[in-house]
């Protein structure tokens, strides 16, 4: 009986310590990952997806900059936005970002959409190592019965993403700004949660290397749709918007920002985002996960 106990015992405090543990690797890269699509010219448009690529994206770069990380980044768009940041045109365009060479844009004419991200995510995950940090980020629609992206041109599963997600064993950060997209996490519900022995079964599981490495954050539910939200008239994904307030983009002056916090992880991030008030319309839901990723330290 008293085994039993302290087995018991032993157990929750590895589950404890799992849970507050931030693996810090030091010199990480950090790889972007964007596609943003606004749909101009269709039924279907949608009026914040580029904003939230380009603030996130001028974001992720001066963090990367001040914490002395490198910065490795791909953009896929599909529109451009004005002045005023509202849709302007169906342009397809890929950026590419280097710390170390700066960035180039490309108008795509030969190739689709669909066709264009599935070439660049494949080629861009051939180059992180293990220990660098992926951040992938989609703004655009979902599928109602499954979440998948629904980009221009063509239907891209969650199932896909993860396969090809999965070709490369660095840490990833995963933020799904759709409707629909609670899908990719297993989640259904905000009161949805592992029991304890789920959990005992997901620590020891083979593989779970893996998924300790990869952090998911979502819009919405699997039956909940995404919403856009304006600040100071600039269309932004309700999620999105959170995501850039928490690493400290200053909505005033419409400008990248350092963060009050000295150190991000994406806990901190994941917490943030879905706690806020989406009055409703939404629900952010995460990937469970035991351990933490410090992101940015400053």
């Amino acid at each position: 009986m008293k085994k039993s106990v302290l087995l018991i015992i032993l157990l929750t405090a590895l589950l404890c310590s799992c849970s507050l543990a931030i693996k810090d690797k030091g010199e990480q890269d950090i790889y972007f990952f964007s596609c943003a699509a606004n749909y101009y010219g269709t039924d279907y448009r949608l009026e914040g997806p580029i904003n939230d690529q380009n603030f996130l994206y001028d974001q992720l770069r001066l963090l990367c900059m001040e914490s002395g990380k490198n910065m490795n980044a791909v953009l896929v768009t599909q529109g451009t936005v004005d002045e005023e940041y509202k849709n302007s045109s169906d342009d397809i365009s890929k950026t590419v970002y280097t710390s170390g060479s700066g960035e180039s844009i490309e108008l795509i004419e030969d190739t689709s959409f669909i066709d264009l991200f599935a070439q660049e995510l494949e080629f861009f995950l051939t180059l992180p190592d293990s220990d660098d940090i992926l951040i992938f980020q989609y703004s655009g629609h979902g599928y109602e019965d499954s979440g998948d992206l629904y980009l221009p041109g063509g239907d891209f599963t969650l199932k896909r993403l993860s396969q090809m997600l999965g070709m490369n064993d660095c840490f990833q950060f995963i933020i799904l700004d759709s409707c629909f997209s609670g899908n990719a996490t297993g989640y259904p519900s905000v009161l949805d949660r592992q029991s304890f022995s789920d959990s005992l079964k997901s620590l020891f599981s083979a593989g779970n290397l893996k998924t300790q490495k990869t952090f998911i954050l979502t819009g919405s539910q699997m039956n909940e749709s995404s919403f856009t939200v304006e600040v100071d008239e600039i269309p932004l994904g309700f999620l999105t918007y959170y995501l850039l307030d928490v690493l400290g983009f200053d909505f005033e002056s419409i400008s990248p920002a350092l963060p009050q916090m000295s150190v991000i992880t994406a806990s901190t991030i994941i917490e943030y985002c879905k706690t806020q008030d989406y009055e409703e319309y939404q629900h952010p839901q995460n990937s469970y996960n035991f351990s933490d990723l410090i992101l940015f330290k400053f």
